[in-house]
């Protein structure tokens, strides 16, 4: 797998990958998910991204998350041990295409604290130009410095997106 961080320009294509995904994810997952929200940077109009998209699905339970993963491994999801051995209250999965990462999906308890914080973070970062543009300054200059080091470059980011979820929400 290719695991080179790149940042691009945004890229209209982007929400039509997330509806295809969306489609396909709830005809698997049927009844198991209660939302699938496009979240990232993707999701931001104008924002740069690295081009993989984040789909967001929303659970019930853990427990009915966990009935997701082999659903969605049959259809060529891959579910990295080693990367959900290291987190808490949610599922990781990813979809590649020519060992190029292509979509994240984060299976979460619906309208639980990680399901609000996701969509908090793209809502604010869709409402507030000044934010998305300070954070693709921010991603810009993550991605030259660890370019090669992807878990660096996740975690650099995260006393910003703590700061954002901070702010008050709108209206």
């Amino acid at each position: 797998m290719t695991d080179e961080v790149v940042v691009v320009p945004y890229d209209l294509a982007w929400t039509a990958s997330f509806e295809s995904a969306r489609a396909r994810v709830s005809s698997l997952l049927g009844e198991l998910s209660l939302g699938i929200e496009h979240i990232g940077s993707t999701s931001v109009p104008g924002l740069s991204a690295k081009p993989v998209i984040d789909l967001l699905v929303g659970t019930r339970t853990l427990k009915d998350a966990d009935v997701c993963v082999p659903r969605l491994i049959a259809d060529e999801w891959e579910f990295p041990a080693e990367v959900n051995a290291k987190i808490v209250g949610r599922r990781f999965l990813l979809k590649l295409e020519r060992f190029v990462r292509t979509h994240h999906l984060h299976l979460v308890v619906h309208g639980g604290e990680l399901w609000n914080d996701y969509l908090n973070f793209r809502d604010k970062l869709r409402r507030h130009p000044e934010l998305a543009h300070e954070y693709e300054q921010l991603k810009r200059d993550l991605a030259e410095k660890y370019r090669d080091q992807r878990e660096r470059y996740t975690s650099s980011k995260t006393d910003f997106v703590a700061r954002v979820l901070r702010l008050p929400l709108d209206d």
